[in-house]
């Protein structure tokens, strides 16, 4: 039996250095699992997060939420099912103050002038399919001015906010 010990010993003597090459190995496999999970947590305390502005930002500023209203405007005077809400309509007015609600909403640093909701739309008796139209024309001058779907999508939740002081008031 001493022999065929012997034998083992001799016929694997790599063994004993293969116990410390796997030792070495998974101390190397954990330490770059190690730097990997520090470089994660380090980029992520690098990585920007979205600040309250962020979706102003994100629509250009005030130049891009002016360029918005303007072709929000020009959508709304075209639609045949929707442009009769804003016949007696003070464009200017009305300019200034979807401007101003877009800005705060968006977390710009303007500050909104205008009615409330349900003040500014007080006796217009505007239907749910007519407020869908404002948002269909709405998404659709996002488009057009290519704005980012998401973007577009976090402008629409916030607006839509608004429904129930709308519709029918």
């Amino acid at each position: 039996m001493h022999a065929l010990t012997h034998f083992k010993a001799s016929r694997f003597p790599f063994t004993a250095h293969c116990d410390s090459r796997v030792r070495s190995a998974r101390f190397y496999q954990s330490a770059r699992i190690a730097a990997l999970i520090f470089i994660l947590l380090l980029s992520a305390c690098a990585t920007p997060r979205n600040s309250s502005d962020q979706l102003y930002r994100d629509l250009g500023g005030e130049a891009g939420v002016a360029r918005l209203v303007d072709t929000l405007i020009v959508k709304y005077k075209a639609d045949t099912r929707i442009n009769a809400l804003f016949a007696e309509t003070d464009t200017s007015y009305f300019r200034d103050r979807l401007i101003e609600d877009i800005c705060v909403r968006a977390g710009g640093p303007c500050t909104y002038q205008g009615l409330s909701m349900a003040d500014a739309h007080s006796g217009m008796n505007i239907k749910e399919s007519e407020f869908n139209y404002f948002v269909e024309d709405t998404q659709a001058a996002m488009e057009e001015l290519g704005i980012a779907t998401a973007i577009q999508n976090q402008l629409i939740a916030i607006l839509a906010k608004d429904r129930a002081e709308v519709i029918r008031q």
